[in-house]
């Protein structure tokens, strides 16, 4: 399992966005290539490494075999967080 130090977590300001993209590229020969490609936005819309980075680390974490938190904490939490 990957753990993250809080150094490792660029700092990205107010505001950021991970877009995901699944790419299709055709050639002229009738070749194709399909690729994921995560592009990282700042608060100005402006490509930014430091949030794509942060997806690779991400992206190389492995699942816990057991909660952290028990159900009902979960839920509140969730609760607290999603708008209704």
């Amino acid at each position: 399992m990957l753990a993250i130090e809080a150094e490792q977590i660029p700092l990205l300001g107010n505001a950021a966005s991970l877009t995901v993209w699944h790419v299709q590229i055709h050639g002229g020969k009738g070749q194709s290539h399909q690729k994921v490609v995560m592009l990282g936005l700042n608060e100005q819309g402006e490509r930014s490494r430091p949030v794509e980075r942060l997806a690779t680390i991400l992206r190389d974490l492995a699942p816990a075999h057991e909660s952290l938190l028990p159900v009902e904490r979960r839920a509140e939490w969730v609760r607290s967080l999603v708008p209704r």
